[in-house]
C-alpha cells in the first residue's frame, strides 16, 4: 500500500486514493497475550511470596537459634560480675543446652561449668571477696602484705542458757536468723565475714580491699 502517512493529504484525496480496505480481527491473539501477561504476574508474586515466606523462616530460626541464646547468654555473663547466681532447676538447664546453634550450644555448656566452678569458689572464699575480684579483674595471689585492719566479733549472750530449753529445730532457726541478720548489717558497713564460730561471727574491716 502507499506511504499514505509520510504526505499531507485530505480527506477526500484520502478516499479516492483508496481502491480496497482488510479489516484484521487481533481480539484472540491479544487475548492470548493478556492470558500470558496475567500467568506470568501471578509466578512472579508467587515467586516474591515464597522468598518473603523462606526469609521469614529463616529469620525466624536465626532468632530461636542464635540471636535469643545469644542474649540469655550475655545477661547471664552481666549477672555473674553481680553474683546474681539464682538457682535454675536442671531441667531448665537442659532445655538451654539443648537449644541455638551447635557453637552456641557449647559456648553455654562452658558457661554453665563457669557457673559451677564459682558457686564451688563461694563456698570456700567470702562470697564479697570474690565478687571485688571478678569486678576488679583481679586475680588470686597467696602473699603477705602488711596493712590495718579492724577485726570484729560478734557472739549472742548467754547462748548456752537459752539453747539448754530450746530443742534442736529452734536452735538452729535460731543460729540462722542471727547470722542472716548479722551478715546483712556487716556487710552494708563494708564489712566481710569471715567464719561462723558457734554462736560467734568473725569479720575484717578494710581487707582485702
Amino acid at each position: 500500500y502507499p506511504p499514505f502517512w509520510d504526505e499531507d493529504h485530505t480527506l477526500l484525496e484520502l478516499e479516492s486514493r483508496v481502491t480496497s480496505l482488510a479489516l484484521i480481527d487481533l481480539r484472540a491473539a491479544n487475548r492470548e497475550e493478556g492470558i500470558q501477561s496475567v500467568f506470568l504476574i501471578l509466578v512472579v508474586i508467587i515467586i516474591i511470596l515464597a522468598g518473603i515466606m523462606m526469609l521469614t523462616k529463616d529469620l525466624t530460626f536465626l532468632s530461636k537459634n542464635l540471636l535469643n541464646p545469644l542474649v540469655e547468654l550475655a545477661d547471664e555473663m552481666q549477672s555473674i560480675t553481680r553474683l546474681q547466681l539464682a538457682g535454675v532447676s536442671s531441667s531448665a538447664e537442659d532445655v538451654q543446652l539443648a537449644t541455638g546453634t551447635s557453637e552456641v550450644r557449647i559456648t553455654r555448656r562452658t558457661f554453665e561449668n563457669l557457673k559451677k566452678a564459682i558457686k564451688s569458689w563461694g563456698k570456700y572464699v567470702p562470697w564479697p571477696v570474690v565478687q571485688l575480684l571478678l569486678r576488679a579483674d583481679a586475680e588470686a595471689s597467696i602473699d603477705v602484705q602488711e596493712k590495718e585492719v579492724t577485726i570484729f566479733f560478734s557472739d549472742i549472750a548467754s547462748f548456752t542458757t537459752i539453747v539448754e530449753g530450746l530443742p534442736p529445730e529452734q536452735s538452729l532457726l535460731l543460729l540462722s536468723r542471727y547470722f542472716h541478720d548479722m551478715s546483712k548489717i556487716i556487710d552494708e558497713y563494708g564489712g566481710i565475714v569471715l567464719e561462723f564460730i558457734g554462736d560467734a561471727i568473725m569479720s575484717i574491716y578494710g581487707a582485702p580491699v
